[in-house]
């Protein structure tokens, strides 16, 4: 895939997370129930997701050298951000009228568990970034080894991070099958890294 076709592919996966936001809204605004809402706002998540991802391997093909990625690029990226982050604050508005999650005397807010959630979603995708850029550069004949071994080190450190933010998201959860999932996805990460 060149970086033309990377472009299409994240304009592509920005016009599903709009549908997606847009379709939550309507839900919200008919006033329906708080299950559909969250089906809606899964649907927003797994777009989000597609959004981040297509854009990171874009960036990575058409500005191997992270200095060069210009500031449209990146006002680009903040303001599909920004449209996801209010879909949350509207869905979590909408639920939490009672919407907590009990275990014992502990009382974890649902928000909390969605803030860990992004935060692991946010390191995942930074790690997809630096495996794009580590393959462009070993990939690359002109690459000298002192790139590829600084490449490697951050490629490391950003895997740290993942691993951290997975357990703090994973040790937020109380439903049982919420951790199982959770644990099947973090092992699944981790095959394709």
């Amino acid at each position: 895939m060149d970086a033309e076709s990377a472009k299409t592919e994240r304009t592509k996966a920005k016009r599903l997370l709009t549908m997606a936001i847009t379709s939550m809204d309507k839900a919200i605004n008919r006033s329906q129930m708080a299950k559909i809402v969250q089906d809606k706002f899964a649907t927003v998540n797994r777009c989000w997701l597609d959004v981040a991802d297509k854009h990171a391997m874009y960036i990575a093909m058409a500005y191997p050298e992270e200095k060069d990625v210009p500031d449209t690029e990146t006002e680009w990226i903040e303001k599909a951000e920004d449209d996801y982050d209010s879909a949350i604050v509207r869905c979590d508005d909408y639920i939490q009228e009672n919407k907590e999650i009990k275990v014992a005397t502990i009382t974890i807010p649902h928000e909390d568990i969605k803030k860990k959630g992004n935060i692991l979603k946010y390191e995942v995708t930074s790690l997809r970034t630096i495996i794009a850029t580590v393959e462009s550069l070993v990939n690359d004949k002109n690459t000298n080894q002192d790139a590829i071994e600084g490449a490697k080190l951050a490629l490391q450190t950003q895997q740290e991070k993942c691993d951290t933010a997975q357990r703090e998201h994973i040790a937020s959860l109380v439903d049982d099958k919420e951790v199982e999932e959770a644990l099947k996805q973090a092992e699944k990460s981790r095959a394709t890294v």
